[in-house]
């Protein structure tokens, strides 16, 4: 499955918890196994899979305007999360 398994791997894990995605894609890079822009892919999925998975709960328990609160929270770390992707590929 190679690089797409840790992909899903990452979004799977991400649902719940970054922290350790997050650290074994790290321990991965040390040992070769991942390219450094692998990493950062890793994480941004892993991160977009807890934002998905935490607006799903505000969505399910909470009001709309709670929802839309948190959604335009998730809506602006996406963003950021993007915009840094973006200046790290260009450096």
């Amino acid at each position: 499955a190679g690089v797409t398994g840790v992909y899903a791997v990452a979004f799977i894990s991400g649902l719940t918890d970054l922290d350790a995605i997050s650290l074994s894609a790290m321990r991965m890079a040390k040992s070769s196994s991942l390219l450094p822009e692998q990493v950062i892919i890793v994480i941004a999925t892993a991160m977009s899979a807890n934002f998905i998975f935490k607006f799903g709960i505000a969505v399910i328990s909470g009001s709309r305007a709670v929802a839309t609160r948190i959604g335009w929270g998730f809506a602006a770390m996406t963003g950021g999360m993007l915009a840094g992707i973006g200046i790290t590929a260009l450096l």
